[in-house]
C-alpha cells in the first residue's frame, strides 16, 4: 500500500508545479502534502533508522542552501528526494527521479541570455532522455525475472540485465566514469547558484538508491577507480574553474563508491564522514566562488578580487586545501579515515591509488591559490561582494578548525554513533564487522 500512496503523491507534486509558475504561494500546498504524508508514514509503517537518518541529512542541506537561493525549485527537488527515501517499488522511483529531471530542466531554463547556457540545457535533456528510457527498460527486465517490481533484499539471480541497467544509470545520475562525458559541458553552462543545487541534494538521494538496493559490486568497483583517475588527470591544465569544479566532483565520487564496494564497519564510517564533510566544503566554495565577480569563469580573473575584499583569496585558499585533503583542515579527516580503513582490508593498491591521486589533486588546487594571491590584478573595476559578518565567519571557522585540531573525537564518535544506527548493529556485537 506504502507504493500507492507515493504513486498518489507524484501524481499531485506536477499539478502543483504548473500551478507554481503562475502563483508562488502554491509552494504550501506541496510543504502540506509532504508533511502530511510523512506523518502518515511513520504512523502507519517502520521507518528505519537510515532512512530518518538521510532525511534529516537532507533537510539540513536544504536549509543551508536556501541561504544561497530562495527559489521554490528548490523545495521541488527536497520534496521528490525526501519521497525517494521511502519508495520501494522501482516503478515508483523511475517517476520521481523523472520529475526530479523536469524540475531541474526548470532550474537550467531559467536564464536564456547566453548561448551555451541553451545549448547545456539542450545537452542536460537529450541525456538525460536518452538515460530516462534505459531506466525504464532495466525496471521491465527485472520484472521479467522475478516478477515483481517490488524492492527485494535477495534476488533469485544476483546480476540480471535489468539490474546492471539500472545500476549503470545511476552511475549515469551520478556522472562517474564512464558516464561522465555530459558533466563538463554542463556544469559550464549552469550559473553557480544552480550547481549548489544540483551537486547535492539529487546526487545524495541516487547515492541512497545505489548503496541500499545491492549493486553489482564489481561494476561499482571498475567504475570508482575509473573515476577516480580521471578525475584527477583530467582536471590538470584546465584554466576554467566550472571545469575544476566538474573533474573534482567526478574524482570524490569516486572516492564515495570505493566505500561503497568495501562494506566493512569502519569502511562506512569513512564514507559517511567523506560525504558530509564534502558536502558541505562544496556548498561552502560555490558559495565564495559565486560571490566573486568572473565574466568567464577563468582562473585569471580571480585577482580581480582582491582589490575590494582582501580576505576573499584567504578563504578560498583555506577552502579548497581542505577539499584537497591538506592538514589540519577539515577535509583531512576524511582522507585520512578512508586511507587507514582500505589498508586496514589490506587493500594496498586501492590505498596507494588514493595517496596518488590524492597529490595530483593538490596541483589544480595550489593553481586556484596562486592565482589568487600572487598574479597581477588586470582591472580596476569595483566589484560589490555580499558576505557575511567578517567576525561571525572568522569565529565559526576557527572554532570548526580548533574543534577538529584539538578534539577530533566529537567527530569521530559521531561518526560512530551514526554508522551504528544506519546498520542496526549494537555495541556488543559491531566488533565482528571490523
Amino acid at each position: 500500500m506504502q507504493s500507492y500512496s507515493n504513486i498518489i503523491i507524484v501524481r499531485r507534486i506536477p499539478i502543483i508545479l504548473k500551478k507554481q509558475l503562475i502563483n508562488k504561494n502554491k509552494i504550501k500546498i506541496m510543504s502540506i502534502l509532504l508533511y502530511i504524508y510523512i506523518y502518515n508514514t511513520i504512523k502507519i509503517h517502520t521507518i528505519n533508522n537510515r532512512k530518518t537518518l538521510v532525511l534529516l541529512f537532507l533537510i539540513l542541506l536544504g536549509i543551508i542552501i536556501l541561504i544561497t537561493n530562495t527559489r521554490n525549485n528548490l523545495i521541488a527537488i527536497t520534496a521528490t528526494a525526501i519521497l525517494l527515501l521511502f519508495s520501494n517499488h522501482w516503478l515508483t522511483i523511475y517517476m520521481l527521479l523523472e520529475l526530479q529531471t523536469l524540475i531541474i530542466l526548470l532550474i537550467i531554463a531559467q536564464n536564456k541570455q547566453r548561448a551555451h547556457r541553451i545549448e547545456a540545457r539542450n545537452k542536460y535533456f537529450i541525456l538525460r532522455a536518452f538515460a530516462s528510457r534505459i531506466l525504464l527498460l532495466g525496471c521491465l527486465l527485472l520484472y521479467n525475472t522475478t516478477n515483481e517490481y517490488r524492492i527485494l533484499s535477495n534476488y533469485t539471480h544476483n546480476y540480471t540485465y535489468g539490474k546492471i541497467l539500472i545500476t549503470c544509470i545511476l552511475l549515469f545520475k551520478l556522472s562517474a566514469r564512464p558516464f561522465h562525458i555530459w558533466i563538463k559541458d554542463i556544469y559550464e553552462g549552469r550559473t553557480r547558484k544552480n550547481i549548489i543545487i544540483l551537486r547535492t541534494i539529487p546526487k545524495i538521494t541516487v547515492l541512497y538508491i545505489l548503496t541500499t538496493r545491492n549493486p553489482p559490486l564489481n561494476i561499482l568497483l571498475t567504475s570508482s577507480i575509473l573515476s577516480v583517475i580521471i578525475g584527477t588527470i583530467g582536471a590538470i591544465n584546465q584554466n576554467k574553474i566550472k571545469r575544476i569544479i566538474a573533474y573534482r566532483r567526478i574524482n570524490n565520487i569516486g572516492f564515495i563508491l570505493l566505500g561503497i564496494r568495501i562494506d566493512t564497519l569502519q569502511r562506512i564510517q569513512a564514507r559517511i564522514l567523506h560525504t558530509i564533510l564534502y558536502s558541505f566544503l562544496t556548498i561552502r566554495s560555490l558559495t565564495i566562488l559565486h560571490k566573486i565577480n568572473t565574466n568567464k569563469h577563468l582562473l585569471i580573473e580571480l585577482p580581480n578580487n582582491r582589490q575590494n575584499n582582501r580576505r576573499i583569496p584567504i578563504r578560498i585558499t583555506i577552502i579548497f586545501l581542505s577539499l584537497a585533503g591538506t592538514p589540519p583542515l577539515r577535509g583531512f579527516m576524511g582522507k585520512w579515515l578512508l586511507i587507514q580503513s582500505t589498508i586496514k582490508e589490506n587493500l594496498i593498491l586501492i590505498a596507494t591509488l588514493i595517496l596518488i591521486t590524492t597529490t595530483i589533486s593538490t596541483i589544480y588546487y595550489l593553481y586556484i591559490c596562486v592565482f589568487s594571491f600572487f598574479i597581477p590584478k588586470e582591472t580596476k573595476n569595483k566589484i560589490l561582494i555580499t558576505e557575511l559578518p567578517t567576525s561571525y565567519s572568522i569565529a565559526w571557522n576557527t572554532f570548526i578548525r580548533s574543534l577538529i585540531l584539538l578534539h577530533p573525537n566529537t567527530i569521530l564518535l559521531t561518526r560512530w554513533e551514526i554508522t551504528t544506527q544506519l546498520l542496526n548493529v549494537s555495541p556488543n556485537n559491531f566488533t565482528s564487522l571490523y
